[in-house]
């Protein structure tokens, strides 16, 4: 009997350990930082994630560009013609996205997402001739889009001090995005 109690002790003693070290083990909290990029834009990440999540918003500008152009035919009578292009400018870009990886030391995972994009459109429209100027009308109005985007990341950790992650994956605005990723532990025990 003496040693059935000792041996019931000794197993529960077991049992606490193991619980502890399960708890020690689980539910680091991390605070992310990061940067997303493609051909369109450039972006800041910041929030928060655990051991196998993460989720945060990125703000961010995009990057100016000519996205139409045209020239119409030379009228004989006058020797004039129209020219135009369609711009955008002052691109922002303000989005957020969460993942989840698999593993421990190394994770890889799945992330999705979605981006607003406030821009000026702005129109130029010229009439001329041979290579004068005549007459030129300017015209820029607000307008926003926005995006959806699926990535892949491997994460690894560094000397149980932090996780760095890479990222690659498709948004259906800026085509190709990749970026970085840097977990900084707020709760290590």
């Amino acid at each position: 009997m003496v040693e059935e109690s000792g041996e019931r002790a000794a197993k529960e003693r077991e049992e606490i350990k193991e619980d502890v070290e399960i708890s020690e083990k689980k539910g680091d909290l991390y605070l992310v930082f990061g940067g997303e990029i493609s051909a369109e834009h450039r972006a800041g990440k910041i929030g928060f994630g655990g051991d196998h999540f993460k989720g945060g918003l990125i703000y961010g500008e995009g990057f100016d560009k000519m996205v139409e152009s045209s020239k119409s035919k030379v009228v004989p009578t006058t020797g004039r013609h129209g020219e135009g292009e369609i711009y955008h400018k002052n691109i922002q870009v303000i989005g957020g996205d969460i993942s989840y990886s698999f593993g421990n030391d190394c994770q890889f995972g799945i992330g999705a997402g979605a981006n607003k994009w406030d821009y000026i459109q702005e129109s130029v429209v010229r009439i001329m001739k041979n290579k004068d100027i005549i007459k030129e009308n300017t015209n820029s109005v607000p307008k926003s889009e926005f995006s959806g985007k699926a990535y892949a990341e491997l994460t690894k950790n560094i000397a149980n001090t932090l996780k760095l992650g890479g990222f690659v994956g498709y948004d259906t605005k800026a085509k190709l995005i990749g970026g970085i990723t840097v977990q900084i532990p707020i709760n290590r025990k």
